[in-house]
């Protein structure tokens, strides 16, 4: 059994957050939806000093593609779970824990509360949500099926984020083959050759 932090709703739209043990992530989410919770976040208890996650926030200057993909996670499991748009995004400002991705759902919330649409809202911010991202969400609004199409989007962002990893695992090894390779060329460039050379040139012949 490991134990696992946790960040869920109740029915009520409260937020509650604490620890459970169990023996994977997935029984973890089990264990919390048996207790009538929403998800929103699961993982393995981690022990962090106060300098360490204040060091931490302070270098995660930007929304990043994980923060876009864990928020339409969490946007799609309460809109399924039949809370509103405005008060689902109420709940995701509070519950994040990065100052960039507090202050863009915070953003989005105002557009949505001014009259915009959430596809209208969600276009003020193109470094974050690409025209694929925008489009999609523009069809789910005016089909009647934005719950559905988050829920989409979400696993299309988990699958493209895992694609990416391994692509960039592929690529690690022969970029390591190509930079040892290299060193040996500089290497034998350096110091081998010039040694031969001066041997070859005592011996009163050159170098093949």
């Amino acid at each position: 059994m490991e134990p696992f932090s946790y960040e869920a709703t109740t029915r009520e739209g409260n937020i509650v957050t604490g620890v459970i043990e169990a023996a994977n992530e997935r029984l973890a989410v089990d264990q919390l939806q048996e207790k009538g919770y929403f998800p929103l976040k699961v993982s393995k208890a981690r022990e962090r000093t106060a300098f360490l996650s204040a060091f931490l926030s302070s270098t995660q200057a930007r929304v990043k593609e994980r923060d876009i993909m864990g928020f339409t996670y969490q946007l799609g499991v309460l809109l399924e779970a039949g809370f509103p748009l405005d008060r689902s995004l109420s709940i995701l400002s509070e519950l994040a824990d990065k100052k960039p991705v507090k202050d863009l759902i915070a953003g989005i919330h105002s557009q949505i509360r001014s009259g915009k649409s959430f596809s209208e809202a969600l276009s003020k911010y193109p470094s974050s949500f690409p025209l694929f991202y925008v489009n999609m969400i523009k069809s789910g609004e005016a089909g009647g099926f934005l719950e559905d199409t988050i829920s989409r989007m979400a696993v299309y962002l988990e699958n493209s984020q895992a694609l990416k990893e391994e692509v960039r695992s592929a690529l690690l090894y022969p970029a390591f083959l190509m930079i040892v390779g290299g060193a040996a060329v500089v290497f034998l460039l350096t110091f081998v050759v010039p040694k031969f050379t001066k041997i070859f040139s005592d011996m009163g012949t050159e170098l093949p």
